[in-house]
């Protein structure tokens, strides 16, 4: 599961949070959104507050979403093992937040692999 901090609280002001979820080679990760409560721009371009969903393991991988406001997003189902999201927040307007339950699919092959030094062998199950 993940949350925002203090939900079902309001989340605190000034925030940046980087989660990273991440799964073994040949799965896939589902993000299924319960409640979704952030503040939003009035011109739905989440300048205060906002959630940013990436395809990989870090802030310069595949941009999937940029969300606020009080829409559920839809189902969100990564191309690979990892799901980088960030939550900030400004010193204004502080809502609910979110939360979110994650799972797996099987893909069957595909993923970032990572190795401590180069040459050295990666065994895949």
């Amino acid at each position: 599961m993940l949350r925002s901090p203090y939900y079902p609280g309001n989340y605190p002001k000034n925030r940046d949070c980087v989660y990273l979820i991440s799964q073994p080679v040949g799965k896939a990760i589902q993000l299924d959104f319960i409640d979704f409560d952030i503040e939003a721009a009035y011109d739905s371009r989440c300048l205060f507050d906002f959630l940013e969903i990436r395809d990989g393991d870090n802030e310069n991988s595949t941009l999937i979403g940029h969300y606020c406001g009080g829409n559920v997003p839809e189902t969100i189902l990564s191309s690979m093992n990892y799901l980088w999201i960030r939550f900030k927040t400004d010193g204004s307007l502080q809502n609910k937040g979110f939360i979110a339950n994650f799972s797996t699919i099987d893909v069957g092959c595909g993923g970032i692999l990572r190795g401590s030094k180069m040459g050295k062998k990666l065994s895949l199950k």
